[in-house]
């Protein structure tokens, strides 16, 4: 039985450790490579699977915001593992709204980077993990930012709208949300950082898709899931449920169909219920799909 490699970033915990597991529980030709921030996180995550999972799954040093530690993640893996099926981009972050580089250090460059590295060794697939946040907050901008957003020309583009971003969050904390809002960039609330390093996913998605026409790259929302990001949206004595939250492993079931089941288009981004979504306006669970570019 041929062995089909594949590589989840954050895979230590939450969504990232339920696609972990369940590639181990559903495909027996699967052996998985748990990458992590915390070498011990993944081996106590491996630690806790059964015997028959823990002898197909490997821990891997790997922080995704260092280009050195991604760097050397790919060289081992490179030596000791290669080719492998696919990659999951999963690791990432909820930012709070002035923390901008952590946004796009872990869930936008760090994408952008582990594609760059890993590319030569894969065979097949990459899963770029974005969010429902990413449609709500571009069709919050003003035309000129969506152009910039959805379907770009080249990544340079989505860069141009990163530096205006990162010039904005250069000032002093009082001026960004004007600033934020002057420049077409929506409404300065909620998780609008988070949003946008999303869309910024998505757009990657979307041109890396072009650039690398042999691999079927796709984005997609895994859902509102129970994680240690979302616990703040949970109010005291309200369950997980109750607040509307589904969990990890409701979250890894479009990851999963991406990375392993039968399917032929590339650069596109799924709502959490496995259907095509557009970039630009959030799609329901269970509304049409979507059919545009």
């Amino acid at each position: 039985m041929a062995v089909r490699r594949v590589l989840v970033t954050g895979g230590n915990r939450g969504i990232g450790l339920a696609i972990v597991q369940e590639l181990l529980k559903r495909y027996e030709d699967t052996y998985v490579l748990l990458g992590s921030r915390s070498l011990s996180a993944a081996e106590q995550a491996i630690a806790a699977m059964p015997a028959e999972h823990r002898a197909r799954c490997t821990p891997l040093q790997l922080d995704v915001a260092s280009e050195a530690s991604i760097r050397d993640a790919a060289a081992l893996v490179k030596e000791k593992f290669a080719p492998l099926h696919g990659l999951v981009n999963n690791a990432g972050v909820m930012p709070s709204d002035f923390d901008l580089k952590s946004g796009l250090d872990i869930n936008v460059r760090g994408t952008v980077l582990m594609c760059k590295y890993f590319e030569p060794m894969l065979l097949e697939r990459i899963v770029n993990m974005s969010s429902g946040s990413a449609p709500n907050f571009v069709q919050k901008c003003a035309p000129e930012k969506q152009a910039m957003l959805v379907r770009p020309e080249s990544w340079a583009q989505v860069e141009s709208a990163i530096q205006e971003m990162e010039n904005i969050y250069a000032l002093d904390h009082s001026k960004v949300p004007a600033a934020f809002e002057k420049a077409g960039f929506g409404s300065f609330a909620g998780i609008s950082v988070y949003g946008f390093s999303k869309a910024c996913v998505s757009a990657f998605t979307y041109t890396y898709a072009k650039e690398v026409p042999r691999l079927i790259t796709n984005a997609c929302s895994p859902g509102f899931i129970e994680t240690d990001m979302t616990q703040h949206f949970v109010s005291p004595g309200q369950s997980a449920k109750e607040a509307g939250l589904k969990t990890p492993a409701e979250g890894a079931e479009v990851p999963i169909m991406l990375l392993m089941e039968p399917i032929k288009t590339t650069g596109k981004y799924y709502g959490s219920d496995g259907k095509r979504s557009p970039w630009d306006k959030y799609r329901s669970p269970g509304a049409p799909e979507y059919t545009g570019e």
